[in-house]
């Protein structure tokens, strides 16, 4: 018996850590990115605009691998998107919806997918969200991204609340060394520049096959 990890957004980051570990004969492990991958089990879906159709092939692929004789089943919702860096009335109107598409929506809608393809299934099922300290305090510059992370972590608790055989675990990482990082070093208009720029100098960042390990061994049991 085998557990699926269904992990969105793999193909960088700390969601490409969750795949390289878990890539192992126990487990099987479908992925959802933008483009193809080395992933054998690979759904590409841009989730900056999903659509019905989207959904709908996320729920077959999904099914089709829930009719294997499966231990566990663990959704990671890892993709996310930073964003603009920018104080808020600077902010793109389109840029704003692609971030809470990316962030929030889509995760919504594949969660809400994940919970009725499985809730029958009698094996233990997780849903681990990778969040982030954002969530919990405003920063400089990061409105929609602060936003977001709140709301999924919202989101998470109540699905915790309403479906408590399924157990959830918002996840706040730590500072990974990520191209993120680069992203937020680039904005020197910020309050928090001089914060990330210390951590970075003083090597402080967070190595992310160190993270995927971490929470593997902390959250898969």
């Amino acid at each position: 018996m085998k557990t699926l990890f269904i992990i969105t957004g793999t193909t960088r980051g700390l969601g490409k850590s969750f795949y390289n570990y878990l890539n192992t004969t126990d487990n099987i492990i479908l992925t959802i990115n933008r483009k193809k991958t080395d992933s054998d089990h690979n759904i590409i879906l841009d989730l900056s605009n999903l659509s019905e159709e989207n959904i709908n092939i996320f729920d077959e692929t999904l099914n089709k691998y829930l009719t294997l004789n499966l231990k566990k089943v663990v959704f990671i919702n890892n993709a996310f998107s930073m964003g603009e860096i920018e104080h808020f009335a600077n902010l793109d109107n389109n840029k704003i919806k692609e971030t809470i598409n990316i962030n929030l929506i889509s995760s919504m809608l594949l969660l809400k997918s994940f919970i009725k393809s499985t809730s029958n299934l009698n094996i233990k099922k997780q849903i681990l969200n990778i969040s982030s300290g954002a969530a919990q305090r405003p920063l400089d510059a990061w409105s929609i991204y602060c936003s977001t992370k709140a709301a999924i972590e919202m989101l998470v608790n109540n699905i915790k609340l309403e479906y408590p055989e399924y157990e959830c675990y918002n996840i706040d990482p730590g500072v990974m060394n990520t191209d993120m990082q680069e992203t937020i070093r680039d904005f020197d208009k910020g309050r928090n520049h001089d914060y990330f720029m210390d951590l970075f100098n003083k090597n402080h960042l967070l190595n992310t096959n160190d993270v995927a390990k971490k929470l593997i061994t902390e959250y898969i049991k």
